[in-house]
């Protein structure tokens, strides 16, 4: 209600924004613009913290001053989604994003979107793919990419970049193809 009366203020002839405004962070331009901005909060959280493998729907609310019951009700209200639906699908788009531009392992990309436990990941992905990770990216991994990863000499220094082509050949589709320094 309050956020409410203050959204319709802010709208008003003659009103101008205090010199302490700032934008909002790019999390929250991403998003949808729900009219209860306790929402657009918690989705900019989400975007800030799903990397994150334990976050809860209470952490969230606690984030918030809400309670976790409060906080449920109020998303799914107004996004027709439930909290953890929306950070489970989130993380499934950001790794598959990941599975078809970068030559990470599926567990380094499960535990890079926030999943503790690959099969987890791998039970949700093929819930909304009907396709597991792998068999996702064989199908979907561009075939003239290449990719340029950090060498590192024996000491652990950098050493330049070596850049890997893509090949369907086999069960290990990629080669190395140049090193530079």
């Amino acid at each position: 209600m309050l956020e409410e009366l203050v959204s319709e203020a802010m709208q008003a002839p003659g009103y101008h924004m205090p010199a302490s405004y700032s934008a909002p962070s790019a999390a929250v331009t991403r998003a949808v613009a729900y009219t209860d901005l306790r929402v657009n909060r918690v989705i900019s959280l989400i975007h800030e913290q799903y990397p994150q493998g334990k976050l809860t729907l209470g952490q969230l609310a606690r984030q918030l001053n809400l309670s976790t019951w409060h906080l449920a009700h109020l998303f799914k209200k107004e996004t027709g989604s439930s909290v953890i639906s929306y950070l489970r699908k989130l993380r499934i788009k950001k790794a598959q994003e990941l599975l078809v531009s970068s030559v990470f392992s599926i567990k380094e990309i499960a535990a890079t979107v926030g999943y503790n436990h690959v099969s987890d990941f791998n039970h949700h992905f093929k819930a909304l793919f009907d396709m597991s990770p792998g068999e996702y990216r064989r199908r979907n991994f561009a075939a003239s990419r290449t990719f340029e990863v950090p060498r590192t000499d024996a000491t652990g220094e950098y050493a330049g970049t070596s850049t890997f082509a893509h090949s369907s050949h086999g069960s290990h589709a990629l080669g190395e193809a140049k090193t530079h320094n």
